[in-house]
């Protein structure tokens, strides 16, 4: 009996572990019936491979740009050698760089430039004149009003600073911003400005510190009264121009007495 007993709940075991089994393997029959994978299509792959190319590109761009924009004179030639022409997006940036010399000026040959700054000075329009009987350079701004100098190219000259004597800007568009770069050179003489439409009263400050100015050529400037402040305490002037400049004749005649022995011009 005992052994008759035993036997119905063994076979009921059995059953109720065959029912269990046959429900995870319907379940896992049915998870896996559910699941669907998905091919990407070509249009997708290819538009995440030009992502990907694009994103390696900006980084490669942004890190090449905050090199030259801190070091300049070094990676210039390097990223020049592949064709990319970065001085044209940062006019004067590698000439701001450029180590200035505090000694006098020389002829046409003793101007020693690498040959990425000679380029710069061709490529701006720059005219290069030596000066007749005398050592130092003359730039003379391009006539055609279209290629007129700019504040970048007073920037480029800085290569040639030490040896820079007279510099004439004629009808030029340079600003009073723009004029401040003169400051590092330490051997002009004889600036001359006349009709730089966008040159008032404060780029005529921006100039006042150059001891080495001699003469300086302020014809057809929009001036007002107080330059003649600035004019007077530039202790090396001893020429000025100023034709159709505005200035009151009182302001004149304050200069005159001012500096007696500056030759003062007003027309």
């Amino acid at each position: 009996r005992t052994g008759s007993a035993t036997s119905p709940k063994q076979k009921t075991t059995k059953k109720k572990d065959s029912v269990k089994k046959s429900v995870k393997v319907r379940g896992m029959n049915a998870r896996t019936t559910n699941i669907k994978v998905k091919e990407k299509s070509l249009v997708s792959k290819l538009i995440a491979t030009v992502a990907v190319f694009m994103g390696t590109g900006l980084v490669v761009c942004g890190s090449t740009l905050g090199a030259y924009l801190v070091a300049p004179s070094q990676v210039g030639p390097i990223v020049r050698k592949f064709g990319v022409p970065i001085e044209q997006w940062f006019p004067g940036r590698e000439a701001d760089f450029a180590e200035i010399i505090q000694a006098p000026p020389g002829t046409l040959q003793d101007v020693s430039l690498a040959p990425e700054q000679w380029h710069h000075l061709r490529s701006s329009g720059i005219t290069l004149m030596p000066i007749e009987g005398a050592d130092g350079l003359q730039v003379i701004s391009p006539v055609d009003p279209k290629l007129a100098m700019n504040d970048d190219d007073l920037k480029i000259l800085q290569y040639i600073a030490q040896h820079l004597v007279i510099l004439d800007l004629t009808n030029s568009q340079v600003t009073d911003e723009g004029l401040a770069v003169l400051q590092k050179f330490p051997n002009l003489k004889k600036l001359i400005l006349e009709g730089s439409e966008k040159i008032t009263s404060a780029g005529v400050r921006n100039i006042s510190t150059i001891p080495s100015l001699e003469l300086v050529n302020l014809i057809r400037l929009k001036l007002d009264d107080s330059v003649v402040d600035i004019l007077s305490g530039m202790g090396g002037l001893q020429q000025v121009f100023l034709y159709q400049t505005g200035l009151s004749s009182e302001a004149i005649q304050k200069l005159k007495d001012a500096r007696p022995r500056m030759f003062v011009n007003a027309g």
